[in-house]
């Protein structure tokens, strides 16, 4: 079994998972720069909207199959070694990205594939840790807490972030921008010392083995099974999140709008996820999934027939305000599940099957973006943004049937 921390109950593992969701919440600021706001700036480096497009799904196209293979790579490392040094060394991998980018500034579009690379490459390495630090971290009763916290604390960063350095760009230039986000970076690095973390006794990592024991009918298995389903249809809003800004930047063609829509939006969600989890319960959110599934529905209808800037922003806020109850809700469930089931052994394969579910839609979804751009049909983009659109309800209905079949019996 894993080396198991329990913040309840012993103070200095809980200065650790604090410090471990400080790193997390700085790597948002990360994240946000070389994906948000990267599309972005393949925007102005473009030469028209299916060149842009094309670019956009080349870029995240290499960046989700290297993800794939390099988390299933350090997955292995993290099972074997202390998980605490593949941490520190992703952060140095994500810190490569960004000097790439502030040594290539405006030459960016010529080392798409490199850039997309890096990206996946650390964004593996990040992951792989950062999933079994969190899990042996956080006791499962603290679990549904640590989700809420992080997920409250990386909006509330979404708030300023993405003002500053959509100011920082238009002010002032993406390098400089670049080079305010390595030093965020450094600190990460700096953080990342004062997290207390060990290799479990007798760990190995078996994903042959677990997926032999995931063959089983037992009911705990069948919940775990399930939920893999339900991240392959949420690995699809990283590629509609993707087709969005890119609706933004057409319609605005600027980082600062884009970084302003995305602030404002990010502090209403904030506030809806407060709200939800102060008056509601896991197990009882059935009408919320119910009402927020017509979300992505409305959102579509009015972006498609009605394309401006005023609709776009309504397209986003909905999508926004649909995806972050589905997020934090897979949380929780992602991870209490394996405890339950009595594997927690396998939590490092367990991971690695998540996380593929997720490159397998991500890819799927860029692959299909890659082809318009190549394609240049404003119809195909429009039909593709509606079925991307639409597996946000897909995705609530599918939470909603778990939580009717599998927790109201202990709800």
């Amino acid at each position: 079994m894993a080396f198991t921390y329990d913040v309840n109950a012993v103070h200095n593992d809980k200065h650790s998972s604090w410090c471990l969701l400080i790193c997390h919440m700085l790597i948002t600021i990360i994240n946000m720069f070389i994906s948000t706001f990267f599309v972005a700036h393949i925007y102005t480096l473009s030469r028209d909207i299916f060149e842009y497009v094309k670019n956009v799904g080349i870029y995240y196209l290499i960046a989700y199959i290297v993800f794939a293979i390099s988390y299933c790579a350090f997955s292995y490392i993290v099972d074997r070694t202390k998980r605490i040094g593949v941490f520190r060394l992703s952060v140095f991998f994500r810190m490569s990205v960004v000097i790439v980018m502030i040594f290539f500034g405006q030459n960016l579009e010529t080392i798409l594939p490199l850039s997309g690379f890096l990206y996946g490459f650390s964004g593996g390495a990040y992951y792989s840790s950062y999933n079994v630090l969190k899990q042996e971290m956080v006791s499962k009763r603290s679990m549904g807490d640590f989700a809420t916290y992080a997920t409250m604390l990386a909006k509330a960063i979404e708030i300023i972030a993405p003002i500053g350095l959509g100011a920082i760009i238009s002010v002032s230039s993406f390098v400089d921008a670049a080079i305010y986000v390595a030093i965020i970076t450094f600190a990460i690095f700096i953080v990342s010392f004062f997290i207390k973390a060990q290799k479990p006794e007798g760990s190995s990592f078996n994903l042959k083995g677990y997926l032999k024991v995931l063959k089983s009918n037992d009911e705990s298995v069948k919940k775990i099974k399930y939920l893999y389903v339900t991240a392959f249809v949420y690995g699809f809003s990283t590629a509609t999140e993707a087709l969005i800004s890119l609706c933004i930047m057409m319609q605005f063609g600027s980082s600062l709008s884009l970084g302003s829509i995305t602030s404002i939006i990010n502090a209403i969600v904030l506030i809806e996820i407060f709200v939800v989890n102060k008056f509601t319960k896991p197990g009882k959110r059935s009408y919320i999934y119910l009402i927020s599934m017509f979300l992505p529905i409305i959102g579509t209808l009015l972006f498609t027939l009605i394309p401006s800037m005023t609709t776009v922003v309504i397209f986003k806020f909905l999508l926004a305000i649909s995806l972050i109850i589905a997020m934090t809700e897979y949380d929780i469930y992602r991870n209490s599940n394996l405890k339950e089931a009595g594997l927690y052994n396998y939590i490092a394969e367990h991971q690695v099957v998540v996380e593929e579910c997720f490159c397998a839609s991500r890819i799927s979804g860029f692959t299909l973006i890659l082809l318009i751009g190549l394609m240049k049909s404003i119809i195909a983009f429009k039909i593709l943004l509606v079925i991307l659109s639409l597996t946000y309800s897909l995705l609530l209905l599918l939470l909603k049937i778990y939580e009717s079949k599998h927790l109201k019996k202990v709800a």
